[in-house]
């Protein structure tokens, strides 16, 4: 059973499972390096990895990835439970189920969508011009 925890020193989310299954979710967030070898070659230092990661070794992740992370966990049937610290951690105390600001406009689609999925998944930031 992989959990999903909270590290308060990092404010951040931690994967804690066995390492097989860590190190299948690493590489499905991470992204091969271009040119390795010369990199390596230029700099002398053969102990660069040849991958990016989203996720390092310690199984901390931003909650940016959150979402993204609980979808490949779905898609791929592993099991897993959000912590009680996390789920305390991570709850903005939002329970919206329609817009309102109290002004008298007409809002575009896309605007109380994004709105909308914003207090959906408990965080976000919304940058949009406006008319």
């Amino acid at each position: 059973m992989l959990l999903l925890d909270y590290n308060k020193s990092y404010s951040k989310g931690k994967i804690l499972t066995d390492n097989k299954t860590l190190e299948k979710i690493r590489k499905h967030f991470s992204e091969r390096i271009e040119n390795i070898a010369m990199i390596r070659k230029n700099t002398g230092n053969n102990y660069i990895p040849d991958r990016n990661y989203a996720i390092p070794k310690t199984g901390m992740f931003d909650f940016g990835l959150r979402e993204e992370i609980i979808k490949y966990l779905n898609d791929h049937d592993i099991e897993f439970q959000l912590t009680e610290r996390y789920l305390t951690q991570t709850n903005t105390g939002f329970n919206v189920d329609t817009v309102f600001d109290g002004l008298n406009i007409k809002h575009r689609d896309y605007g109380l969508e994004a709105v909308s999925n914003a207090l959906e998944s408990g965080c976000g930031t919304i940058i949009s011009s406006t008319g």
